[in-house]
Formats: structure tokens, C-alpha cells, sequence
């Protein structure tokens, strides 16, 4: 069950800029964010589990059709406090957060990405990330076919071995990246600020996971994204079957 005062004081970041090329021929220049999932913005469904763990404050990371993501969450309005980080370019997910971070107000925030779901065990994550004084401490997931996400390794400890994104070999189970971060706001502050784009998953993961400061802790229940039309089309069911969204 959630922790209805985890979050309180904590801030959360959602990335909502990306461009959604492969879902386009399914909502057409609609950020994929705010798309509807059987009746619902998914950026929305997002929200209602955030308040279920105490959140009182996101930061919304937006860049292409900014527009559609203040329209689908201007409803929550009277329950968090809803902040815009806008890019001006394209940035990536980690320049998108280095760019946000002047928004946190808390020294540790919570990532999510914007176009998936997974029902992690934030307090647990939590406690994970405490207990190592840790800098990222991700959600992980099990999924059939790893190609599509970040493919991870732990030790008994949580701590991440290696990591290889999207790895491109033939269909094979994987404990994957889930998307969901406690980060460190110090160490976000700490990224450089650049022109062009820096990712999160490429950029800056696998060099923390050499550091031994990537932290990572598997859970259960299925991981949701809406990435593809494919993905997009079973969303609802999967999320309704899961009983959170």
C-alpha cells in the first residue's frame, strides 16, 4: 500500500518533452504524455499515484507541445502544486533534469518518466537510497523481451554492476530500467549545462554504475509504456488489470 506522506516532502520531477515519433501515426502532433489511455491522459494516471504517496509538489520537465501536458494536468491543480521546466531545444532526459533542478526546492527528488508506469515500492526504494547515501537509486522491472529498456545487473547489496541500454540481441527475459529515480539534487546541479542534448540512460548512468554509486532495487507487477503504437494499445488493459491506475 502507498505511503501517503513519502513524498511530502519531497520533489518530484516528471519528464514530458520527448517527441513521441513512433506514436504519431496513433495521436498524430499530441504530446504522447498526455495522450489518452482508456479515458485518461497518462501523464494524469501518473499524478493520481504520485498523490497517493504524499506528493505535493511536480515539476513538469516539457518541451514538444508543452501545451498538451498544461492542459492535461491543469485538473490537478488544487492538490499539487504544478510547476513548467521548459526547454527551449531539445535537451534530452538528463539536460531536461539538469534544467529542472533549478526548480527543486528538496535535497533528494523523485524522476519519473513521463511515458511509462510501473508500480515500484517507492518506500522501499526510498530506504534503499537513504541507507547508501545514494545518488540514483532506480526502480527496476522484469520484462520478457529486454531489448526495449535498460538491461541491469545488481549485486546482493542493490548496488548496479552494469548496466546496458536497450541492448539489441535476440529476445531473452531481463531486469530492466524502469524509469522511475531518487536522485540526488546535488548531484544533478553537478551535470554540466550544454547546448545539445545529454541522456540520463547514455550519458550518465553507466559512468555512476562505474563509480559504484548506482543503486538499484527489482520489484514486481509489469511495466507499462506507451512508446509504440503496440505498447500504446495494450496500455489500458495492462493498467487496469494491475488495480493502481
Amino acid at each position: 500500500m502507498p505511503m501517503p506522506t513519502l513524498l511530502t516532502d519531497t520533489d518530484c520531477v516528471v519528464l514530458a518533452g520527448g517527441f513521441g515519433t513512433r506514436l504519431r501515426s496513433v495521436i498524430g502532433e499530441h504530446q504522447k504524455v498526455a495522450a489518452n489511455v482508456d479515458g485518461k491522459p497518462f501523464i494524469g494516471r501518473l499524478l493520481h499515484w504520485l498523490i497517493a504517496y504524499g506528493a505535493r509538489r511536480v515539476i513538469l520537465a516539457v518541451g514538444y507541445q508543452s501545451e498538451d501536458v498544461a492542459a492535461a494536468t491543469a485538473p490537478f491543480s488544487d492538490q499539487l502544486e504544478l510547476v513548467l521546466s521548459r526547454e527551449d531545444q531539445p535537451l534530452g532526459t538528463a539536460g531536461a533534469l539538469r534544467l529542472a533542478v533549478n526548480n527543486v526546492r528538496t535535497s533528494t527528488l523523485l524522476v519519473l518518466n513521463g511515458d511509462s508506469f510501473f508500480n515500484a515500492d517507492l518506500a522501499a526504494l526510498y530506504a534503499l537510497h537513504a541507507a547508501n547515501n545514494g545518488v540514483i537509486t532506480m526502480a527496476l522491472a522484469y520484462a520478457p523481451d529486454g531489448r526495449r529498456f535498460g538491461e541491469v545487473n545488481l549485486d546482493s547489496d542493490g548496488r548496479v554492476l552494469s548496466f546496458r541500454e536497450k541492448p539489441q540481441s535476440e529476445p531473452a527475459g531481463a531486469i530492466v530500467n524502469a524509469g522511475i529515480y531518487f536522485v540526488s539534487r546535488d548531484f544533478l546541479a553537478s551535470l554540466p549545462e550544454r547546448n545539445g542534448t545529454m541522456s540520463l540512460e547514455k550519458d550518465v548512468l553507466p559512468g555512476l554504475c562505474l563509480t559504484g554509486r548506482l543503486y538499484g532495487l527489482a520489484g514486481k507487477g509489469r511495466l507499462v509504456d506507451i512508446g509504440t503504437p503496440e505498447s500504446y494499445q495494450s496500455a489500458g488493459e495492462i493498467l487496469n488489470s494491475e488495480g493502481v491506475l
